[in-house]
């Protein structure tokens, strides 16, 4: 099976004083042809970018007080799941280019 290929923009708001953030909105575009199931996709795009910020923001904690000398992750099974107020607005592209070698000319895509 063919891969498509995908993009992510994020914009987010910094408190410089904390370090703290929040997604403003997030654009997500994946190029996948023909899209079969469009509720699917959208819904896998979703949790792909929720998932993938939360795992990096949350999963991996470094030292605060010396910045990239310690890493204190102990594992995926004990970062914070995500709720619905981690969220962005999102907008959600799906690009058709032509993929003739395979069937009904669709293209790899899950989260």
């Amino acid at each position: 099976m063919n891969r498509g290929i995908g993009a992510c923009f994020a914009e987010v708001e910094v408190d410089t004083w904390t370090g703290n953030w929040r997604y403003i909105r997030a654009a997500y575009c994946h190029d996948t042809e023909n899209v079969i199931n469009p509720l699917l996709a959208e819904a896998d795009m979703n949790g792909s970018l929720v998932q993938s910020t939360q795992v990096a923001t949350e999963a991996i904690p470094w030292d605060r007080e010396f910045p990239g000398s310690r890493h204190y992750s102990v594992g995926y099974l004990s970062y914070r799941l995500p709720t619905i107020m981690d969220v962005p607005e999102q907008t959600q592209v799906f690009v058709n280019s032509l993929e003739p070698r395979w069937f009904f000319g669709t293209k790899g895509f899950a989260e």
